[in-house]
């Protein structure tokens, strides 16, 4: 490399391929590192200094919020230092509210088609993709969702906080981590992250964590011992906090400042500053490492090769409490809505605490004329002194101050301020802000929760946008880096059967899907969530609406876990099947009546023809019995003459031989 005096690099690489170089401080002279260090550090400062007043302030919230608790030597020393937690109460609050509302239990990420899906294409690839997100968010990057709930505690005190999300080489996936706002130096006066000239964020690295990097190639190598730093501001709050003292010697294992700055800088002399990733030491500005922000394809060159436009990586998400009316990156939060007043709040307080010890205590002057002994005089209870002086002498030689009780004035003005405080943070009971009375309908109730919600949901749109952003960088870096074939197993939230999803590349190169979160945009009560689906169940009766999708909404709002076996799909054989149409069901019954009257008439002409034949052969078996009687009688007619005739034939053969004998004789 070679350089001129003007320190312009004069090199034939190209910035696409610096684009994919792991340490361009490589390639670099060491006076141009040196310039770059000794720039960084200085618009590092001048970005603080711009927020100092902002530092201020988050010291302040930070101390009430933690209730830090101080010694105060006015009225007198030890007085009362009592600390009302309106603010922590309100921080509280929101969280309990925000946390379980943004981060559900299962399925993080959602997705919207955009165009038409005639063949459903589309919606089978958003259903994989905001699968494959949701395993990333929850079961691949560790400590995201404690990172989460961090941030949404930490956001109501501070009123900004940031999100870093970037692809880790070391562990071959992506990570999304919580920063807080005071290791994320942005100066003062930008309007945007993308707009800021600079972006500078404060990491603490114990010595063998750099050996760590110097010996793998990540960073070049430098000497840099731990040693004591300028005071800051959050640091030193954070250490109070936890009863912890600044030490007054830094050990061996103390932690080294490393700024890394996304910046611009014009490296190869053309007079356009490409984005770039500067890795610093905070004290002594050594350049650790540089790498490009930038992507080799989206740099805009025009019909001269000469650079256009290159668009800069964005690795931070902002998420804002409230913005700021005066502009700029650093929102408001609780601490700066609620601080005066908790203030205000804490000093009654105090003056009635005070009021009461000093009542209760008393004091007052004593005369040199009375005859006691000097000193100090303390009393325990059912304690009795013996003095050398007389009653009226002691009546006469002791003058109590004239102390007020506690003010009932001051008692009612706190008491205002305190429900002053509630309700600019929604955090009364039924969170409302004009209640109708008690015995109300349960609809009122609903319409006045909703309205006390209204400014907590404002909140949780604007924070639920910027998760919405977090996971647009997700799949960005998934379009990226993610295998071209990735396959895993899960098993899904809605049933019990093991799901293998595969996902592809080719997922995630296409335009036709926009993946969003999952939390509803529009509803951040489960309570209202629940309130509506009951509704959409009490239409039913009217008719024309889809029966399952309002049983599978009202099942979803109340967060029943795997939700198919309670109420299967239409399509799964387990589903029940639904109630016939009445008017179906009436053509049904008359056909059947229709067809029982053909069967009771052809039962009937059956009956009749084999009644006929039952008739008709009990005559004949009458005719055959006839017959066989006449018969007989025929028969026996006969026998009768034939014996009648062999009896007269016997009786002629005995008359014969009668004669016969007769003759004989």
């Amino acid at each position: 490399m070679e350089y001129n005096n003007d320190n312009k690099k004069l090199t034939d690489i190209p910035l696409e391929e610096l684009a994919n170089h792991p340490n361009i401080a490589e390639v670099l002279e060491q006076r141009v590192l040196d310039t770059i260090g000794s720039q960084v550090t200085e618009d590092y400062r001048t970005d603080e200094r711009s927020r100092t007043e902002w530092l201020v302030r988050y010291e302040k919230n930070l101390k009430l919020a933690t209730q830090v608790q101080e010694k105060r030597s006015y009225p007198w020393p030890n007085s009362s230092n009592v600390k009302y937690p309106l603010l922590l109460n309100a921080g509280l609050q929101f969280h309990a509210r925000a946390y379980p509302a943004l981060i559900p239990a299962a399925g993080l990420v959602t997705s919207k088609i955009i165009g038409k899906d005639e063949d459903g294409i589309k919606r089978d690839r958003g259903e994989r993709i905001a699968a494959h997100m949701s395993y990333q968010l929850q079961d691949q990057m560790e400590g995201w969702e404690e990172g989460m709930d961090r941030l949404l505690i930490t956001l109501p005190f501070t009123g900004t906080e940031f999100k870093k999300t970037y692809f880790d080489n070391e562990l071959g996936y992506n990570v999304s981590e919580h920063i807080y706002a005071k290791d994320l130096v942005v100066n003062y006066h930008a309007k945007t992250l993308n707009l800021a000239p600079r972006i500078t964020q404060i990491i603490c690295y114990s010595k063998n964590e750099l050996v760590e990097k110097y010996r793998t190639g990540l960073f070049l190598e430098c000497d840099e011992s731990p040693v004591a730093h300028a005071s800051n501001i959050p640091d030193d709050v954070q250490k109070e906090s936890k009863g912890v003292a600044p030490p007054g010697i830094v050990d061996s294992s103390a932690p080294i400042r490393v700024l890394e700055q996304h910046r611009y800088y014009d490296l190869d002399g053309d007079g356009y500053e490409e984005p770039y990733i500067c890795t610093v030491t905070e004290r002594s500005g050594k350049v650790l490492r540089i790498v490009a922000a930038y992507y080799q394809d989206e740099i805009l060159r025009n019909e001269k090769e000469e650079v256009v436009y290159i668009n800069r990586i964005n690795y931070f998400t902002l998420f804002q409490f409230i913005p700021n009316p005066a502009g700029g990156i650093y929102g408001i939060g609780f601490g700066d809505l609620l601080g005066p007043l908790n203030h205000s709040v804490d000093t009654l307080i105090n003056q009635l605490v005070d009021a009461g010890t000093a009542a209760n205590l008393k004091g007052g002057f004593i005369s040199r004329n009375l005859r006691i002994k000097g000193g100090t005089y303390r009393f325990r209870p059912n304690e009795w002194m013996n003095v050398n002086a007389t009653g009226q002498d002691i009546k006469n030689g002791i003058f109590p101050l004239p102390v007020s009780e506690p003010s009932a004035t001051l008692l009612t003005l706190l008491q205002y301020l305190v429900n002053a405080g509630e309700r600019v943070s929604a955090t009364t009971d039924m969170q409302v802000g004009d209640n109708p009375g008690q015995n109300q309908k349960a609809t009122t109730s609903q319409i006045v929760q909703a309205n006390g919600l209204k400014v907590f949901t404002a909140i949780y749109k604007r924070i639920r946008k910027a998760l919405e952003q977090e996971f647009k960088k997700l799949f960005a870096l998934n379009k990226l880096y993610l295998n071209p074939q990735e396959y895993f197993t899960i098993v899904s939230p809605t049933s019990r059967d093991m799901q293998t999803i595969q996902v592809q590349l080719t997922d995630y190169q296409t335009a036709d899907v926009n993946i969003v979160p999952s939390a509803d945009p529009h509803l951040a009560s489960q309570e209202l969530k629940l309130a509506r689906a009951q509704y959409l169940v009490g239409m039913l009766q009217l008719g024309g609406f889809n029966e399952y999708e309002i049983k599978r909404r009202l099942v979803e709002a109340g967060d029943i876990e795997r939700p198919d076996e309670v109420l299967p799909p239409p399509d799964s054989p387990n589903a029940p099947q639904p109630p016939p149409n009445p008017d179906i069901l009436k053509l049904q019954l008359e056909t059947i009546k229709e067809q029982n009257k053909e069967r009771e008439l052809e039962f009937r002409r059956g009956f009749d023809i084999e009644k006929l034949r039952v008739e008709a052969a009990q005559k004949g078996v009458e005719l055959n019995i006839k017959a066989h009687q006449a018969q007989t009688a025929e028969t026996k007619a006969h026998g009768d003459v034939i014996n009648k005739a062999a009896d007269v034939s016997v009786k002629a053969r005995q008359v014969t031989q009668k004669a016969n004998e007769s003759k004989s004789e």
